[in-house]
């Protein structure tokens, strides 16, 4: 639509020269509106009349014009500035040139403004910049806005409590490798879109990375209740029982404001680490000794793969043995011989390579090492001997246990029955169906499984006839039980009657004392390991004390 200029009231122009301005200013691509030395509207081009939706009316555009400078509160006009301007629900941003006008004698004779739709760049800025500050997946705040806001909400009232709150979805690359990545990325919208629920209107939310998320607010609005329900609710978008997705929520109160947020944000991460179940949602609480363990985890995993490829990890033997001591077998165990530090004991090594996703490394070196040795043993008077090696419950997300084992057995030429495989109860109970598949798969091809642990859960009995295993293996602490709990040992001899009718053998584990062993050959067990017969070996050691080191 060609709109009409609005008449010029310029006073002394003439007539041409008056053609000659309105011809410049009339097809212009940005505004243009005058004003004489009383701020009185003398001219506005058709593109004024266009930015601000207005009437082809001088006294209209005048009245317009002061109304909306008015509500930047501006006691004095800037040279160049953003302005924006509203119509029926639509936000528009113009930018605004002043200039003021002078005549030859330098007198002041009026001004006029510049107006630049800037709407269109600055969306586009904005879209930019949502972009520069989202997660493309989650819509929650990237790793470093996050931080930048955290910082900016302290700021504003640094004398607020809060808490940082960090979650973290255990095994979370195991549900795109189970599941595929389409149900990992439904899994992680979940995730933020429950994240989001949580505190209040100037709580923060942000992804920092992979399947990590993170909260800032306020101490009065978390509820540690509604967080664990959450998590449980989250945890059952996957349904499948041979993998149970745990979520952990680890909490850092805000004590020093003046730290970095990406440190608040390892701090939170440190609390995680004191979750003690893997299995389950939980929610961890930072203090400053887990600074002390989360230096010495990363110091055991920032060591682990030169301490497996340089052989610092020994294969010991710890016999089992009939009640006359006479050795049948043994389990193997592991011991980390450090060159620095000497012997690191496995409770301050095993659990954190479980944690961390590094255990099945572990376990495939000693399975490899006890079947080098079974096969070293060939031909000698140590041939009848057997070696159970221990499966870590994490294993058979990493591995394919089946394969490992029968191409361990076929390099190293030894009968599967005398590679012995330890599965724990909890393990087993964990992911049933999936582990009563692999137990029939591995004795179908000539291996012997053992149910560690035995009597460690709550399912123990009921369990035995899931299961089809070979050995049962009587967990220490239910051995100290009976000897002063007499429910204990009802229970003890309804296992010892149950597995023997079920054909399976069974193996204690944990005897030190005398009258235990008596005490167990009297309820018919027959094969015994523990501190009683012998501690832990090396394997030097091991066939010194049993066959004079031959």
């Amino acid at each position: 639509m060609n709109i009409v200029p609005i008449t010029s009231k310029i006073e002394n122009a003439s007539e041409n020269l008056i053609s000659m301005l309105l011809s410049c200013v009339h097809d212009m691509n940005n505004g243009v509106i005058l004003f004489d030395t009383e701020r009185r509207c003398v001219y506005a081009n058709a593109k004024i009349l266009q930015l601000f939706h207005l009437k082809n009316d001088l006294a209209q555009v005048e009245n317009f014009w002061h109304s909306w400078i008015e509500e930047s509160h501006l006691e004095d006009y800037k040279n160049i500035w953003l302005q924006s301007y509203q119509y029926e629900n639509k936000n528009y941003l113009y930018e605004i040139h002043y200039h003021k006008l002078f005549s030859d004698e330098n007198k002041f004779i009026g001004s006029y403004f510049s107006i630049y739709d800037r709407t269109t760049e600055s969306k586009n800025f904005n879209k930019e910049h949502y972009r520069a500050t989202h997660d493309n997946l989650t819509n929650l705040f990237t790793r470093e806005y996050f931080y930048e806001v955290v910082r900016s909400e302290i700021q504003r009232s640094p004398l607020a409590k809060r808490y940082i709150v960090r979650f973290n979805i255990k095994d979370f690359k195991l549900i795109n490798d189970l599941f595929g990545v389409e149900k990992g990325n439904q899994v992680l919208q979940h995730m933020a879109d429950f994240v989001a629920t949580i505190g209040e209107k100037d709580a923060v939310y942000g992804r920092l990375h992979g399947d990590h998320f993170a909260i800032c607010l306020r101490k009065d609005y978390f509820d540690e209740e509604q967080i664990i329900k959450g998590m449980q609710r989250i945890s059952n978008v996957i349904e499948n029982n041979s993998y149970n997705m745990a979520i952990h929520a680890g909490v850092y109160e805000i004590s020093d404001p003046d730290i970095e947020v990406s440190i608040m944000c390892d701090r939170a991460n440190m609390a995680i680490s004191s979750i003690k179940s893997d299995n389950n949602c939980g929610v961890g609480y930072y203090d400053d000794s887990l600074m002390k363990k989360v230096l010495r985890e990363k110091e055991i995993i920032g060591e682990f793969s030169e301490a497996l490829k340089s052989g610092q990890f020994n294969l010991f033997l710890q016999a089992q043995v009939k009640s006359d001591g006479s050795v049948v077998g043994a389990e193997a165990l592991v011991r980390w011989i450090h060159p620095t530090r000497g012997a690191i004991p496995p409770a301050e090594f095993i659990e954190i390579l479980e944690q961390q996703g590094y255990i099945h490394h572990l376990d495939k070196y000693i399975w490899t090492e006890a079947a080098k040795l079974l096969s070293s043993w060939k031909n000698t008077n140590k041939q009848d001997l057997h070696i159970s090696v221990n499966m870590s419950a994490r294993d058979p997300y990493y591995m394919d246990i089946y394969q490992i084992f029968t191409d361990i057995t076929k390099k190293y030429k030894i009968e599967e029955r005398k590679l012995k495989i330890e599965i724990t109860e909890t393990a087993i109970l964990q992911n049933l169906e999936k582990q009563m598949q692999l137990v029939s798969k591995l004795r179908s091809s000539g291996f012997e499984i053992e149910i560690d642990d035995f009597g460690s859960g709550y399912s123990s009995l009921s369990m035995l006839k899931d299961i089809n295993a070979d050995v049962v293996k009587i967990d220490r602490a239910f051995l100290k039980k009976v000897a002063t709990d007499e429910r204990s040992q009802i229970i003890l001899k309804s296992i010892i009657k149950l597995s023997k009718n079920l054909g399976m053998e069974i193996v204690v584990e944990g005897v030190e004392t005398k009258e235990q062993l008596d005490y167990l050959i009297e309820e018919g067990c027959s094969i015994f390991q523990g501190f009683y017969f012998s501690k832990p070996l090396s394997v030097k050691e091991f066939e010194k004390k049993y066959f004079n080191g031959d």
